[in-house]
């Protein structure tokens, strides 16, 4: 032991003397500073950083994101460009600092060459799979089963459910989730879209996980989190509560393009967020989903499209007044959206004793806080429902949120000159529904 502790001595001191800690300036090279022309479409740009200390990067512009805020020695900065919607064209400016020493890159993207009116979101998604035992299929999900949910979802947001013009009844959100090909570093996923992550906790709470009141536990839940300015971070687990299907944060907006119903999100533009900023699916039921001859209220495919819904700023198309003083509230925010008592429509499907007795079309029957009756199909209906309708003013509210919300990923209509002045140091509210 004495003669080990003796070599390990004089190492100890040469680790010592080599430190650059009390320097105040260290080597920095990046392998490339310009790109000029990137696409309008958008890009991933890789740089390679060499460095002898730490460094941090910063972006002057939201449509530029670095995948690494702070990094040591040698390593790759991954920057995504989201598309550019516009005719002008724009710069960006990235810093990198390591102590005394800065390198910049400076990214020029050409204007938009689209005659389109509105830009079209494709949206990465990434499904965080949190299993115990790869045996069970519940938890650890069957490879390919995610990417098949993802897709009936985009069939529901882009009105492709029915080909018969007769129940053309939705909007077409102009958008699509496409499941991730890369992971922040750079580096390909195995499976598009999915990450396996091995987790004792589970079965756990999904309020637990999604509340953010243990500061400390949710800090360790982010850590889990795929930048949410870049991707939609979906967690498959499965819940403690049986009785709940999915839940999701709602976004927030700025308060210079405020919209009713969501926070404040002015923090986002300076902090990073310290809770798993989401959507929690639960793979109890991941593969309940019904077809032309059966139907489940359980159906994951309507769960995530409903959830993602509240994940682009959709309330439920029913009453929610928190005092259940006014069930007959316009709470959604939305005129074409039928409001109605949801409390009375529970009561009596609970006190079915024979659902057979019923039609669908009967048990997807409501009546409007007017007393007119309306066939149900909204998706953020709950219950029986058609589960196969957005209407124009819930397209107009996720299209508001897709351009201004800070934790959303894609193009923004605000700029940096927007921002500049609206940063703040408190933390806004954390929302989310069922």
């Amino acid at each position: 032991m004495k003669t080990r502790l003796i070599l390990l001595l004089p190492l100890l001191w040469i680790l010592i003397g080599c430190s650059d800690s009390n320097s105040d300036s260290a080597t920095l090279e990046i392998s490339q500073s310009t790109f000029d022309d990137v696409s309008p479409e958008g890009a991933t740009i890789k740089v390679s950083i060499t460095c002898s200390s730490t460094w941090r990067t910063s972006s002057n512009q939201n449509w530029c994101i670095p995948n690494l805020q702070n990094g040591s020695n040698d390593g790759e900065l991954v920057l995504t460009i989201h598309a550019n919607n516009t005719s002008e064209e724009r710069n960006a400016t990235v810093t990198i600092m390591a102590k005394k020493t800065n390198k910049t890159i400076k990214i020029t993207q050409s204007p938009s060459t689209s005659t389109a009116n509105e830009h079209h979101y494709k949206l990465p998604v990434i499904f965080h799979v949190l299993y115990k035992s790869r045996n069970d299929r519940n938890q650890y999900v069957t490879k390919g089963r995610l990417a098949q949910i993802i897709n009936a979802c985009n069939l529901t947001y882009k009105n492709k459910i029915y080909q018969d013009s007769k129940y053309n009844i939705s909007q077409d959100m102009n958008l699509e989730f496409v499941m991730a090909t890369e992971k922040p570093d750079g580096t390909i996923l195995e499976e598009a879209g999915v990450e396996r992550i091995e987790w004792d906790e589970v079965p756990m709470s999904c309020e637990q996980f999604m509340d953010g009141k243990d500061k400390n536990q949710a800090k360790k839940y982010a850590e889990m989190l795929w930048n949410p300015k870049v991707y939609i971070n979906i967690f498959v687990y499965p819940f403690s509560e049986n009785n709940i299907l999915g839940i999701a944060h709602l976004p927030y907006c700025l308060s210079s393009y405020p919209l009713d119903g969501l926070n404040n999100g002015n923090y986002f533009l300076s902090h990073e967020v310290e809770y798993p900023h989401c959507v929690s699916i639960n793979s109890n039921y991941i593969y309940v989903n019904g077809d032309n001859s059966s139907y489940y209220t359980a159906d994951v495919y309507n769960t995530l499209a409903h959830e993602l819904g509240h994940y682009l700023g959709l309330h439920h198309a029913f009453s929610e007044d928190g005092d259940n003083t006014d069930l007959c509230k316009d709470t959604d925010y939305c005129t074409d959206t039928p409001t109605y008592n949801i409390t009375e429509y529970t009561e009596w499907v609970n006190g079915i004793d024979d659902f057979n007795k019923y039609s669908f079309d009967e048990l997807c029957t409501r009546t409007n806080c007017e007393g007119d009756t309306f066939i149900s199909h909204n998706i953020m209906d709950y219950a029986f429902c058609y589960s196969d309708q957005f209407t124009f003013q819930q397209r107009k509210r996720i299209r508001h949120v897709l351009s201004y919300s800070p934790l959303i990923p894609g193009t923004k209509e605000y700029t940096s000159a927007d921002t500049r002045s609206l940063s703040c140091d408190e933390q806004p509210p954390i929302q989310f529904r069922y």
